[in-house]
């Protein structure tokens, strides 16, 4: 199993799933946009701005050494107050 996959398997009764030991869900959702070519389509759009899968990337990644910088950990918890806006997307992710 390959860094950051995923597998589904509905053998036996029950769907099952499973990760790779270094799964991180950023990976499918975001990164691989800009990787495969879509850095400049539309990944998030409001009434009052568009933001690409390339700058959601960034952003994201910047708001990751945000909280590496502050001491915050993977797997620890922070409590998020934001607005139903992209700003909660690179908080989250």
């Amino acid at each position: 199993m390959e860094d950051h996959s995923f597998t589904i398997d509905h053998s036996g009764g029950r769907t099952r799933i499973g990760f790779a030991p270094v799964f991180n869900v950023a990976v499918p959702f975001i990164d691989r946009h800009p990787a495969e070519g879509r850095a400049d389509k539309a990944a998030i759009r409001t009434e009052r701005e568009t933001v690409t899968y390339g700058q959601l990337a960034e952003r994201v990644n910047r708001c990751g050494n945000a909280l590496t910088g502050l001491g915050i950990g993977a797997g620890e918890r922070v409590v998020m107050v934001v607005k139903d806006s992209p700003a909660f997307v690179y908080l989250f992710w």
